[in-house]
């Protein structure tokens, strides 16, 4: 069964059923008129080979009597279509006809090999690492920083001593009591001094 897709030159992806020439490099799609894709077609088949002008009319005008003049307009649409502005691609053979001078393969093929490509290249590349999130830095305490504790058992224990003297004084001896019972007896202990001293000393 031929084939309706083919492949020119690496580049040009025809479509026959659906009248489509791509231009791989630019991706830009084309829908051809049927006499044009038809003519590409036919030529494209006998890639490297003669296709006489006999033939062309015959196949695709059927024998019209305007159908030279529309040939050689349809090969210089395609020429273009084929960015071939220097009739290399489509070669005019004089007085004979007409050869697609290009490498044409089935396109069926040329997708396989995109695909083994695809396939070789993830393989051989390696996948991409993800950069490991750095771990966020501990913020120091101070209350566990064993200067700051010392400092601060020493700032207690001052102002505990500090506080005791303020609030809780040392208590004053006086020889004189404050008064009531207190100053009763010792009134009585002075009057016993005095009498043991007087009884010394007649």
């Amino acid at each position: 069964m031929e084939t309706k897709e083919l492949v020119i030159d690496n580049r040009f992806r025809i479509q026959a059923d659906t009248h489509l020439l791509t231009d791989l490099s630019s991706d830009v799609t084309t829908r051809l008129e049927p006499r044009l894709m038809k003519l590409l077609f036919l030529l494209a088949s006998h890639a490297g080979q003669l296709v006489s002008r006999e033939q062309i009319i015959r196949d695709i005008w059927n024998d019209y009597g305007g159908g030279e003049d529309g040939l050689t307009q349809a090969i210089s649409f395609l020429r273009k279509m084929l960015d071939d502005m220097a009739k290399d691609r489509i070669r005019t053979i004089p007085k004979k006809g007409y050869l697609l001078n290009a490498v044409v393969t089935p396109a069926t093929k040329i997708t396989e090999a995109e695909e083994k490509e695809k396939i070789n290249v993830d393989t051989i590349l390696p996948a991409e690492e993800e950069p490991i999130p750095a771990l966020p830095e501990k913020k120091k305490n101070f209350w566990t920083h064993p200067a700051a504790i010392t400092l601060v058992v020493t700032l207690l224990v001052f102002v505990l001593i500090a506080g005791r003297k303020t609030f809780f004084p040392s208590p004053v001896k006086s020889r004189e009591p404050a008064g009531g019972v207190e100053d009763t007896l010792y009134q009585y202990q002075e009057l016993k001094e005095q009498q043991q001293r007087q009884s010394t000393n007649p």
